[in-house]
């Protein structure tokens, strides 16, 4: 077994800085061990920017709260171009 039974994932992820978190890291996922990480995402930068990571660059939006807003503007953005085709395909009244 090489898994380094001393690591502690809460300790790992409160002591590196912000920019170096990266929760596309499959094992975090592997091991059971991301919620530390969303933990102190969610308490210090809820809408965290990761420069680098093995899929490019991404934001993680970690609470509701900041993504509420924008889910419901582009819900919004949504059916309004939807109203906008049904529109278009209306027959014109006679």
């Amino acid at each position: 077994m090489d898994a380094n039974v001393n690591f502690d994932p809460r300790e790992d992820a409160y002591s590196k800085p912000l920019d170096q978190i990266d929760v596309s890291v499959p094992e975090l996922y592997q091991n059971d061990i991301y919620q530390p990480y969303f933990e102190r995402l969610r308490r210090e930068d809820p809408v965290h920017f990761t420069a680098d990571s093995h899929f490019g660059p991404y934001w993680s939006a970690t609470r509701y709260k900041e993504v509420e807003p924008w889910a419901w503007a582009r819900l919004s953005q949504r059916l309004r171009a939807i109203k906008a085709r049904r529109a278009k395909l209306r027959p014109a009244a006679a």
